[in-house]
């Protein structure tokens, strides 16, 4: 079984995905992918620095992610923008461990965005 968690920050999304890991299910948890995504070694992080500049990065060239949030809060082109960076890449990646965990019983992907990116025509359960 599939099942997505989803609603706005602050909701009890990851509450929820912490009881059904507890009780055995594989939680993929997107924010965590999605920011992984960010580090040097990720396919996005070049897009990322090309799109917003170079005055995201820290002193150590990862991704400050109060800076870029800074930018993309405040415009929603630039969230977009991001948007389209990260999360094909996401999605793609969520799929893949989706295929690799099918051994458990259960899956849980907590994410806020599973409507917006039609992710839930994937799930048994929303």
């Amino acid at each position: 079984m599939i099942l997505g968690i989803t609603g706005n920050f602050g909701s009890g999304k990851s509450t929820v995905a912490k009881m059904f890991e507890r009780l055995g299910a594989y939680v993929i948890d997107a924010d965590k992918i999605c920011h992984s995504l960010m580090r040097p070694s990720q396919k996005p992080y070049k897009k990322l620095v090309k799109c917003f500049g170079r005055g995201i990065l820290k002193k150590d060239k990862t991704i400050d992610r109060r800076k870029l949030g800074d930018i993309v809060f405040k415009d929603k082109k630039q969230l977009l923008a991001l948007n389209r960076i990260i999360h094909p890449e996401a999605l793609r990646q969520i799929a893949k461990l989706i295929q690799k965990k099918k051994k458990h019983k259960t899956v849980v992907i907590d994410a806020a965005l599973l409507v917006e990116w039609e992710f839930q025509k994937k799930l048994d359960i929303l």
